[in-house]
């Protein structure tokens, strides 16, 4: 800094002027005040509550799943769940998924186990067949294999088992609505109806 009464330059931290010894006055450097930083409201216990609650009826709304067994919690009853032994094979409707609301896609999954000596053919292609009506109206079935992990046209070893996934392209998910699902024996000739399996929508 410099002395204002000869201009002389001296430390900022003398007392006195080592040119002409006048006594410096100090002047106090004002800090610029600090705004305060804005608090964070936080979200009040029912605001949480709202939240998780619109989580889990948004989830449930868009995918149901369950084990092929009638549950009062459920939004679908299973009537007549397939369970049959067929050419040595034993069939079993295990669980199944519904994804979607306004078109949902119903998911079923068959465990097939072969206590045959030899390899079974292919479950859904030279084994059994499946027809599927909702409300009466032929609904499409599809097996995904790709896209499960479970393939349905993969040959089953003796005493091995293998879950089957099939797909069924709903027409809605109404309250009210049946859908049923006809397993048949695959055969040129003669096909054999091996049980009916009833979805119902409360």
């Amino acid at each position: 800094m410099f002395c204002k009464n000869c201009g002389a330059q001296i430390p900022d931290s003398a007392k006195f002027c080592t040119e002409c010894g006048r006594k410096i006055e100090q002047v106090p450097v004002r800090e610029k005040p600090q705004r305060p930083k804005p608090k964070p409201h936080p979200i009040p216990w029912w605001g949480w509550v709202l939240l998780a609650l619109g989580i889990v009826i948004s989830i449930s709304s868009a995918f149901q799943s369950g084990v092929i067994e009638p549950s009062p919690e459920s939004r679908v009853t299973v009537e007549n769940p397939i369970d049959v032994e067929y050419s040595g094979c034993h069939i079993k409707a295990k669980s199944y998924d519904i994804v979607g609301t306004s078109k949902p896609t119903l998911y079923v999954y068959y465990e097939f186990t072969n206590f045959n000596d030899t390899e079974v053919p292919y479950c859904f292609a030279d084994l059994v067949t499946q027809r599927a009506f909702q409300d009466n109206i032929e609904i499409d079935v599809n097996y995904p294999g790709s896209d499960t992990g479970r393939d349905a046209y993969t040959k089953i070893k003796p005493g091995a088992s293998l879950t089957v996934c099939t797909r069924f392209d709903l027409r809605n998910s109404n309250s009210g609505s049946r859908v049923e699902i006809t397993m048949r024996s695959f055969t040129l000739l003669f096909s054999e109806e091996l049980g009916t399996m009833v979805f119902k929508f409360k």
